[in-house]
């Protein structure tokens, strides 16, 4: 039989193990704090569904909206839902679909070349390219405006780059195609103005194919009032309210890259790996710096300018000194833009690999890989809380916290 003594030393010793525990655990996060996770990182896979051949993400312009816009076998605008994947609505063109529309928080912009005459029918015209407006909502149309002109759509011609691109100006809508700007009312499909150059402007080095879709990625670049744009040789700045062309510069080296800082200031990229800040006005370098490969991409950041490399590398320079403040070495080379929402960056690199990348270090947050069956898409972005990457296959979807 156990002695109150005995009982009571047991008891004793039990809490004496306790509270050593205790002790043992508040020193140990003192000493050895625990990691952190961002709040900005997204640390969750949601879901994922299919991404059959013959389907294409329109260009996402807002992240306000809870359905992504597909297009199928350029013909058929689909709304896929955010969460659950189910097809919302489905609309048909009536013609070949352009594969770089736009979508915001409310509509769906589309360009789509008309139907070919026949004997039997007069509806549409290869030469006619029409604008529509589409409710997110409901895939009813707002409003539709046509015309006329050669407009090359969706060409799988790796050498031909005059495809249609739309851009979001807030009230308005920025087209180019074959050598020509159009903007167009958002509100009632109305040309406000069109401005042709006299050379055709130059595509980006991204393939235009499935396995890297960057399609239509021209070397431009819309910073307030000012559009940026290159045809390779010559820098071009238009005034956005009138299409007004206020500043030509020519150059000696092939651009591959470009953005403005303010009315009169651009930074581009080389074939060569030159990074230069020019005064189009004066025609002075503000700076210059020399990496190692082709830039395929420029982004302006709240951290610095953003600048992607053939040399596998990812560079945060200084946009006033052109200084590097950190850079990164990827496993492949880094063919798109990064999409970026604050601090944080999608990469897409070898095309079995992606990366979330903290902007204000330049490290990995997470990378996701593919088997050798599958290829990562130059198609993703945030939307809202979540971000969404786009495979051959399918799309993955993820968010920071629970789904």
């Amino acid at each position: 039989m156990n002695s109150p003594f005995s009982i009571f030393s047991k008891l004793y010793l039990c809490l004496m193990i306790c509270l050593l525990a205790v002790i043992l655990s508040i020193l140990s996060t003192k000493v050895f704090p625990q990691p952190t996770i961002k709040k900005d990182f997204p640390t969750q896979s949601c879901y994922q569904f299919p991404l059959p051949v013959g389907l294409e993400i329109v260009q996402i312009e807002s992240d306000n909206i809870q359905n992504i816009p597909l297009i199928r076998n350029f013909k058929f605008l689909e709304s896929i839902n955010l969460v659950s994947g189910k097809v919302n609505w489905s609309f048909d063109a009536g013609g070949t679909i352009s594969r770089r529309n736009l979508v915001n928080s409310e509509f769906t912009f589309l360009a789509n070349k008309g139907k070919k005459k026949n004997s039997n029918s007069n509806n549409g015209s290869d030469n006619k390219l029409i604008f529509r407006s589409i409710s997110n909502y409901s895939g009813l149309v707002v409003w539709q405006t046509e015309t006329d002109g050669e407009f090359t759509l969706n060409s799988t011609d790796k050498s031909q780059s005059y495809q249609i691109s739309l851009y979001d100006l807030k009230d308005s809508l920025l087209v180019y195609s074959n050598g020509c700007f159009i903007r167009v009312n958002k509100t009632d499909g109305q040309m406000i103005w069109k401005k042709c150059i006299e050379h055709n402007l130059a595509n980006s080095n991204n393939v235009n194919d499935r396995t890297n879709p960057d399609v239509n990625s021209f070397i431009l670049d819309i910073s307030g009032s000012i559009l940026a744009f290159s045809d390779r040789k010559h820098i071009y700045l238009l005034k956005l309210q009138t299409g007004e062309i206020i500043s030509k510069t020519s150059t000696e080296v092939e651009i591959t890259a470009i953005v403005s800082t303010d009315r009169s200031n651009v930074i581009y990229g080389t074939k060569r790996g030159l990074i230069r800040a020019l005064d189009t006005d004066s025609k002075k370098s503000f700076w210059s710096i020399k990496i190692g490969g082709e830039i395929s991409g420029i982004i302006k950041t709240d951290k610095g300018l953003l600048v992607s490399s053939f040399d596998n590398f990812i560079y945060m320079l200084d946009i006033n000194k052109g200084h590097k403040i950190w850079k990164k070495r990827f496993s492949g080379r880094l063919t798109g833009k990064p999409s970026v929402n604050g601090n944080l960056a999608i990469v897409v690199g070898d095309r079995r690999n992606s990366y979330f990348l903290d902007l204000s270090d330049g490290k990995i947050l997470r990378q996701i890989s593919l088997t050798e069956n599958e290829s990562f898409l130059q198609t993703h972005g945030f939307i809202n809380e979540y971000s969404f990457l786009s495979t051959d296959k399918r799309i993955l979807v993820f968010r920071n916290g629970s789904c």
